[in-house]
Parts: C-alpha cells; sequence; structure tokens
C-alpha cells in the first residue's frame, strides 16, 4: 500500500472516539496498521468493522499496567516491530464531574485523571520503547491540552495532568534522539469531541469559546488527526520535543 505511512505500524489509545479515532482512519489511509486500543472495547470493535483488516482492535485501560504490557505484547505479535506510538486516550472529569480547584477535588478525581492522562501515557512510553529502538527509532506522539499548559485552568486535576505529559514529552526527546526514537506532544484547543460534550450542549458557554477564538469555530478530530499523521510520517524527521499548539488562535488572546 502507498502513502505517506507506507510500511509503518502503529499503537493509538483512545481510538475509539474522538482525536485517536480520526487519527487511526488517516493513520490507515496513509498506509499504517494500527492496533487501536480504548477501554470501550466495543467502539474500536466497531472501528476496525468499518475501518478493515489495517486495523486490529483491543480493549485496553491504559492506566493498568498489566493491560499496557499485554497490549504492547499484542502489537509485537502482530506486526513484530512497531513504528509510532500515539497517545490519545485521556479523561476530563469537568462539567460537574468532579474536577475542580484544589481545595474542592476529591482526591479520587485527582488519581483517576492523572492515572489515565499522564500515568497511561508513561506506561504505554514505557513498554513501547523496546520495541522502537530496537528497530532504529520511531515517532511517540502525546497529546496535552491548552488547559493548563498555555491557559490556566479551574480544573485543577486535568491542568496537571496535561501539563506533565508536555514536560515528560520533552524528556523523552531529549533523552532518546540519540536513538532516533523522536517525541513531540499536540496541545489541542476546543476540539468537537465527546470529551466536550457539556461545553457544546451549554450554548452560553460553546458562543464563549467561540467567539475567543480568532478563527470563530471549534475544532474538528480529523485536524488533529492530520498533524498526528505528519509527526508519524518521515517528513517530520527532524522535529522532536515541540510542543504544537493547534487552537484556532484562543491562546493569542
Amino acid at each position: 500500500m502507498s502513502g505517506r505511512l507506507a510500511g509503518k505500524s502503529a499503537i493509538v489509545t483512545g481510538a475509539g472516539s474522538g482525536q485517536g479515532r480520526a487519527a487511526t482512519v488517516l493513520f490507515v489511509a496513509e498506509g499504517a496498521r494500527v492496533l487501536a486500543l480504548d477501554i470501550d472495547g466495543a467502539a474500536v470493535k466497531q472501528l476496525a468493522d468499518e475501518v478493515g483488516d489495517s486495523v486490529i482492535p483491543l480493549e485496553c485501560d491504559v492506566s493498568s499496567s498489566e493491560a499496557v504490557q499485554a497490549a504492547v505484547r499484542h502489537a509485537e505479535e502482530c506486526f513484530g516491530g512497531l513504528s509510532v506510538l500515539l497517545n490519545s486516550a485521556g479523561v476530563d472529569l469537568a462539567g460537574g464531574l468532579g474536577d475542580g480547584p484544589a481545595a474542592d477535588l476529591d482526591e479520587e478525581i485527582f488519581d483517576r485523571t492523572l492515572g489515565i492522562n499522564l500515568r497511561g501515557t508513561y506506561l504505554m512510553v514505557k513498554y513501547s520503547l523496546p520495541m522502537l529502538r530496537r528497530d532504529g527509532g520511531g515517532s511517540i506522539i502525546n497529546i496535552a491540552s491548552i488547559s493548563g499548559v498555555v491557559l490556566g485552568s479551574s480544573q485543577h486535576a486535568y491542568a496537571t495532568s496535561k501539563g506533565g505529559v508536555v514536560a515528560f514529552t520533552r524528556a523523552l526527546a531529549l533523552s532518546y534522539a540519540p536513538e532516533n526514537v523522536r517525541a513531540n506532544v499536540i496541545v489541542p484547543g476546543i476540539i468537537r469531541t465527546p470529551m466536550i460534550d457539556f461545553v457544546l450542549k451549554d450554548e452560553a458557554l460553546s458562543r464563549r469559546y467561540i467567539d475567543g477564538t480568532p478563527l470563530g469555530r471549534i475544532g474538528e478530530p480529523s485536524e488533529i488527526g492530520h498533524l498526528a499523521v505528519y509527526l508519524a510520517s518521515d517528513e517530520s524527521g527532524f522535529m522532536t520535543g515541540a510542543a504544537i499548539t493547534i487552537d484556532g488562535g484562543l491562546t493569542l488572546q
């Protein structure tokens, strides 16, 4: 198969919906084979049914070391190697679900948010690195957020987790560059995914974000996916340690 990712194998977490799903579809369209991971096994099974044999679905809780190690072993068995790791799995427990300022934030919410967003990213990287290093390098792509990274946030657990993803990515880039393992982080703004349903359903809140965005709209998952394709491809071969903001200009305000 031809394409910008022809011959590459990838693991994508959070592939059942939103940005991870969009990236998986685009990866396959560009010639990659993808192990699609999500805690919602039915969602990635449906994705594989729609996209075809280049997608291998697997239910996986990225906050579980045992589940992550099993998933990486499955990738080894299916592909024999690994070219790309895209960490898109995440949770935002805002919108009345518990995240908020530290004084009012339950420890359980804090631990769950960091467990998926930050620990999950670390675990996927830790257990994928041996394949990437063995095969002469590859691309690690992590997903952060402008919340708490560029802008401030009243969701302290989410902001902490995503700020940690940026710092972790930069550390990875420095440590593994000599082995041709590149690590970059995408920093999205407001993207139309199930995670922000509470924003989309609130007309006043949605309008506030749109009015505050110079491009005047909410971003689409495919726009994050196209950037992920670039970072996964050899076209970005001299790029590592970058935090790339894609937010319609929101952080310019």
